[in-house]
């Protein structure tokens, strides 16, 4: 199995002493098609923003090609 893209490992997101997003871990491989689906407030948009490096994490890491970016 090849070794993945994108790494995220227990990932905490939060505004102020408010977790929106709790222990979310997801390895993304090359190819692989992927969705994030949930109800309107579930944290969709939160996760991505982090990803971009609009948001900081609480705790956890996001690795991106085997370079942590958290």
């Amino acid at each position: 199995m090849p070794t993945p893209i994108l790494v995220i490992d227990k990932l905490h997101i939060g505004y102020g002493h408010k977790v929106v997003i709790r222990d979310l871990s997801l390895e993304i491989r090359e190819g692989e098609f992927v969705a994030l689906l949930g109800a309107s407030g579930s944290g969709k948009s939160s996760v991505l923003r982090t990803l971009a490096g609009f948001h900081s994490v609480m705790s956890g890491r996001i690795v991106l090609e085997g370079r942590d970016i958290t």
